[in-house]
């Protein structure tokens, strides 16, 4: 595979791989922001309660998966090159630290947590595996 281009300023390169992790950061929650509203938003006037068990479950699951999918797209996409193998090092990263969270929530049974941090590495590692396959290209 050859080498993609790169851009002709190395100062700008630098500072684009210096915003990888703070986009990281900002794209995950912005993901989860936007789905958990919105589920919540679009639930409540299509007659669903978003506080009913199943609604809560449908919301928590989803917007955790997003939290994922848009923390490792949203980052690999501020990369200036190498986009491919920074998603796969940002799902790498989402999956360790959501595991190292799983942790003290076994510890309280907050089993909300539990849920949201499976979801999380989920999307994640789907996303991730959708990048190695070739399915979706991070341009």
């Amino acid at each position: 595979m050859p080498e993609p281009e790169r851009r002709a300023s190395p100062i700008l390169n630098a500072l684009r791989w210096l915003a990888v992790l703070p986009c990281w950061a900002g794209a995950s929650w912005l993901g989860w922001f936007i789905i958990a509203y919105g589920n919540r938003v679009t639930m409540y006037f299509a007659g669903f309660d978003p506080d009913s068990m199943l609604g809560t479950v449908y919301i928590e699951i989803m917007s955790h998966c997003a939290l994922g999918v848009a923390g490792v797209y949203g980052g690999a996409r501020v990369a200036p090159y190498r986009k491919s193998e920074t998603a796969m090092a940002l799902a790498v990263l989402t999956i360790l630290v959501t595991g190292f969270l799983l942790f003290p929530a076994a510890v309280t049974n907050d089993w909300w947590a539990i849920v949201g941090g499976i979801a999380v590495a989920a999307g994640a590692g789907v996303l991730a595996w959708s990048v190695a396959t070739g399915e979706t290209e991070v341009a």
